[in-house]
């Protein structure tokens, strides 16, 4: 099953690819698509194709999925990224054989940092690195200093953007458009899986994650 709708508010279109074991969905990936005025579409998928069956089975149902990533890339695009999920290394070799190649194009973050926000502040600040534990101790003092990290919410979303072009001029990339940051806080906040912290000096937004 294969759809593409339009997205005219972020620039991206997606494509469904699912594969049934009868009635019953088994594996899938959402490829993101955007058109390129005289080039054609690129794909990404981002840390999939993903997979619900198990064991023996599994590496069939990626063979599957594999073959149908690479005609759908054939047939409908002009080149397409496929980013595994972490720990996923049994996928690799299945899409390699699929005739995918690896690449060093870096089109989107390797790793992930992940921290357990069930341990309190103390524990956080022993489990730091010696640089940055001595980084925090000198400026504990940031907030008599005028700096205030807050929680945002939907109507900060152009303040994310303003900040994000400011970046982008310095560091020499392309921002992301306010319209497609609106999006993706809207999509993420309906499920709770997004918060947007806004670090303000005096009241003036100077940084933002």
């Amino acid at each position: 099953m294969i759809m593409f709708p339009n997205h005219r508010q972020t620039g991206f279109g997606r494509l469904h690819v699912f594969v049934h074991r009868g009635t019953t969905l088994v594996a899938g990936a959402q490829i993101l698509v955007r058109r390129l005025p005289g080039i054609g579409a690129i794909g990404y998928l981002p840390y999939g194709p993903v997979v619900a069956a198990a064991g023996p089975e599994r590496e069939h149902v990626l063979e599957v999925l594999g073959r149908a990533l690479a005609t759908l890339a054939k047939n409908r695009l002009i080149m397409l990224f496929v980013q595994p999920p972490e720990s996923a290394d049994g996928i690799v070799p299945i899409l390699l054989r699929a005739g995918f190649r690896r690449s060093t194009a870096g089109i989107a973050p390797i790793g992930s940092v992940r921290v357990d926000l069930s341990i309190d502040e103390e524990g956080l600040r022993k489990g730091l690195r010696n640089h940055r534990l001595s980084r925090f101790a000198k400026n504990r003092r940031w907030e008599s200093r005028g700096l205030k990290v807050r929680i945002g919410d939907e109507q900060d979303v152009p303040v994310l953007s303003e900040l994000m072009v400011c970046t982008a001029a310095r560091q020499g990339f392309d921002p992301l458009s306010t319209d497609y940051l609106a999006a993706l806080y809207r999509e993420l906040a309906a499920t709770g899986h997004v918060t947007l912290f806004i670090g303000e000096i005096d009241g003036v937004p100077v940084a933002n994650d």
